[in-house]
């Protein structure tokens, strides 16, 4: 804060002193909102750019302001100078007692007293030298003005990304089109189980569709996924590739580290730049159209699709979502700096866990079912990952898996595409009981039914164009090769179920996956943000 006496002092220093301050009671709850947020791949959009805008605005004009004030009290009145800083220092710690670990446990009103208590006895102590404290503090401000580099920066930095939240261009639409190939699906049944989700089920629980799909196709008894997370497994799966490790590097961006069948890091991949499954499909003339949540598809990989839905799994505090004007955006965060409140819910929260997504996803399907343009189509869908709908549970959420299969038959024999068509449903992972049992929500039947034992298997089930009977097969695998399977089946290499046991024998290197158990960016079963996907 600029020390009382004449008007020399060059104003550009009480400016930046001035800037240093306001940037510092800034801290909460401006930037604490604005700057620290979750993972920003995973959600559904930014912070509205004005916001950033009135905060920048704000902090220059009310530095602007203090600076006029302190210049005019130097002027006319120097002592007052000296009151107000030990009032400043009062306020600042006032904003942040709240913060205290102790303050749930002991009462926000006690928590301030204790806070305020050592910095009004400070006040007391440095009252009689009040010049001293005001070199002191003015020479704090300037220590701290590298900060606003900091801030500020990092405030424009939010800017400038803000239409990466934005959906990326799709891919122009194909010249050549491959019109005699087969429909193609490929469905990601989000924590599907083998054990619970197909072969052992309670009482009352019947899967008929599914079953009668299994009766016409190629399932196999011990496929496993690529990892143990929504996070890891689907770059795997549409890439190709096993991933050990991945990282947000931008809203549209997810940095791959690659891993071997022993665990080791085996190269870097973008998961955006990545060759994918939709890319070599496009190669044979495949027109693809994907429905899918958790990852932003839409804004990594939207360059390779014809048509792309994705429903994101977070969102930002809704009133930092949209701002109304720049000026509301301005008044929003001066009355924020009055009470110094910052939001309790600055992560905002998980957009699917009522059942919703679900339902919006299966009405997004339909409508690219209807479309014959799409002859490759993706889905991944939360069924039947927990939790399921209030009074429900897994096993319900099965129920609405085999109605989803029956739904997709009815639609494709409607559409004349069912006996033709190529049908894959597997799952991203297991059903990962230890940590539900563990952290809940789980019900008394989960419980009791399953024991909470983990079965690493996840269901892997394939009809081929034309095929008629079941074939069942047992050899350990990973499907990781899925989308290659895929390749093949679309090509006409592989058009019995025998050859597509000969086919995964032959490139199968891998079956349980040395990463079921999460990435350091969301680590399993302690995840950021108490959540795994």
């Amino acid at each position: 804060m600029p020390s009382p006496g004449d008007n020399r002092r060059p104003a550009a220093m009480d400016l930046l002193a001035c800037l240093s301050v306001t940037n510092l009671f800034f801290i909460v709850p401006v930037w604490h909102d604005l700057l620290v947020h979750p993972d920003p791949y995973l959600l559904r959009a930014g912070v509205d750019p004005r916001h950033y805008v009135a905060a920048l605005a704000l902090l220059a004009a009310l530095a602007i302001l203090a600076t006029g004030l302190v210049r005019l009290a130097r002027a006319r009145s120097p002592q007052a100078l000296g009151y107000a800083v030990p009032l400043l220092l009062v306020l600042f710690f006032a904003r942040y007692v709240d913060y205290h670990p102790l303050a749930p446990w002991i009462g926000a009103a006690a928590c301030e007293l204790a806070g305020l208590l050592p910095v009004a006895l400070v006040v007391l102590a440095f009252w009689k030298k009040r010049k001293k404290l005001m070199a002191a503090a003015r020479a704090t401000a300037l220590i701290a003005a590298p900060f606003l580099v900091v801030t500020v920066g990092n405030a424009t930095s939010e800017l400038q990304e803000a239409p990466l939240y934005q959906p990326a261009p799709l891919a122009p639409p194909l010249v050549k089109t491959c019109e005699n190939c087969p429909f193609v699906f490929w469905g990601i049944l989000d924590e599907w189980d083998q054990q619970y989700g197909l072969e052992e089920l309670p009482e009352g629980i019947a899967l008929p569709n599914i079953e009668r799909l299994i009766a016409t196709s190629f399932s196999a008894r011990e496929a496993y996924a690529p990892a143990g997370e929504t996070y890891l497994s689907l770059p795997a799966l549409l890439t190709g590739k096993l991933v050990k490790e991945a990282h947000d590097t931008s809203p549209r961006e997810l940095s791959l580290t690659l891993g071997d069948t022993d665990g080791n890091p085996a190269g870097h991949a973008k998961f955006s730049r990545a060759p994918n499954y939709f890319d070599r499909m496009r190669a044979r003339g495949y027109e693809s159209a994907l429905v899918g949540f958790y990852h932003p598809y839409c804004r990594a990989i939207a360059h390779s699709l014809a048509s792309c839905f994705s429903y994101a799994v977070r969102e930002v505090q809704p009133e930092l979502e949209n701002a109304h004007s720049l000026s509301g955006a301005m008044g929003f965060w001066l009355a924020r700096l009055i009470t110094g409140a910052a939001s309790p819910e600055r992560e905002g929260k998980t957009l699917w866990w009522d059942g919703s997504a679900a339902e919006e996803l299966e009405a997004q399907l339909f409508n690219v079912l209807d479309n014959p343009r799409y002859r490759n189509v993706f889905l991944h869908i939360p069924l039947p990952h927990p939790p399921a709908p209030p009074g429900d549970d897994y096993f319900d959420n099965l129920l609405r898996v085999d109605a989803l299969v029956g739904a997709l038959r009815k639609q494709l024999e409607q559409s004349g595409r069912w006996e033709g068509a190529a049908i894959l449903l597997s799952s991203d992972h297991f059903w990962r009981l230890a940590k539900w049992c563990e952290r809940g929500p789980t019900t008394r039947r989960e419980r009791s039914f399953t024991g909470c034992e983990t079965d690493h298997r996840v269901p892997f089930v394939i009809k081929l164009p034309g095929q008629r009977e079941p074939f069942v097969y047992d050899g350990a695998f990973n499907n990781v090769i899925s989308g290659a399977l895929l390749e093949a089946v679309a090509s006409g290499e592989l058009t019995t179920a025998r050859q597509v046991a000969a086919w995964i024998g032959a490139h199968s290197t891998l079956a349980k996956s040395p990463y079921f158990y999460g990435s350091p960016v969301n680590p399993w079963p302690d995840s950021k943000n108490g959540e795994e996907h």
